[in-house]
């Protein structure tokens, strides 16, 4: 896997970004690739389903998903977490070619809430 990297400074913030990010094969919580807060470009995804795992909810986070690949992402919250008003633990489908923003609302266990 080749994993870059680095951050966009604006304003006197910076936002990381990770790019070049392969989603791993399967679709668990547990194998899923895991991202950072900030911005997170998939660059793989060979099936439908296999998956990248959100970090922990932190109350004001904002985590930012694009999905470069033309195969739709399984998205998992971390571990005791929520995507939007989704089940606990339970993925949400992000297709390819799509983004995705999410804000934390409270801390783990929280909800990763959309904002686009």
């Amino acid at each position: 896997m080749s994993l870059h990297t680095n951050s966009v400074s604006r304003g006197g913030g910076s936002c990381p970004v990770q790019t070049g990010i392969t989603a791993n094969t399967g679709s668990t919580q547990a194998t899923g690739e895991t991202l950072t807060v900030g911005f997170n470009n998939i660059t793989v995804c060979a099936n439908a389903g296999d998956s990248v795992t959100a970090p922990a909810v932190k109350a004001g986070d904002i985590l930012r998903i694009k999905n470069s690949s033309s195969t739709s992402t399984d998205v998992f919250p971390a571990v005791g977490d929520f995507l939007e008003a989704a089940a606990v633990n339970a993925a949400a489908a992000l297709a390819g070619g799509a983004s995705i923003t999410y804000i934390g609302i409270g801390d783990s266990p929280g909800t990763w809430e959309l904002c686009n």
